[in-house]
């Protein structure tokens, strides 16, 4: 027999999806401007317990001092406007290491407008440092020096796996 959809199984089921993949999933009221949810993946990640996100103004106070004049408003920006959107920026981790991070934004709304927002986030610190990397040799293979052009492909290649 399969369970129907509206079973408590299928909803932990569905839960323990969510909460087992790369993807962390999240939940923001607009009115309160405070995460109601937000998947446990979030605290190996960043190393602040799930429970401190839940604290108004956890978001903001966390994000790269670099994004934080930016990041903010431009999702409240398109929430307002009821906008789903993606945006990328930086936040801290509880180490002071910066964590690249790619959030999907749906914004749900009732009658009087724009009141949830939902998404994931994703962890692309890797994908950034691989493209710093590419740039970085981009810029070395224009050096008409081959030696040059080699050493700083080791410099830069062994830049990227110190940062880690």
């Amino acid at each position: 027999m399969v369970d129907s959809p509206s079973s408590p199984d299928v909803s932990l089921r569905q839960q323990r999806l969510l909460e087992s993949t790369r993807l962390i999933p999240w939940e923001f009221d607009l009115r309160e401007q405070r995460f109601t949810y937000i998947g446990p993946q979030i605290e190996p990640l960043l190393g602040y317990p799930v429970e401190a996100w839940y604290e108004p103004g956890f978001w903001p106070r966390h994000i790269h001092p670099d994004d934080q004049s930016w990041a903010p408003d431009f999702c409240l920006q398109a929430a307002r406007g009821g906008l789903d959107h993606e945006f990328e920026y930086r936040m801290l981790d509880s180490q002071g290491r910066c964590i690249w991070l790619r959030d999907l934004v749906n914004v749900v709304s009732d009658a009087s407008g724009p009141v949830i927002l939902q998404g994931y986030l994703l962890d692309i610190t890797e994908e950034k440092r691989a493209q710093n990397v590419m740039e970085s040799l981009a810029r070395a293979s224009s050096v008409l020096d081959t030696e040059d052009f080699l050493h700083n492909c080791v410099r830069d290649l062994a830049r990227a796996y110190d940062a880690r």
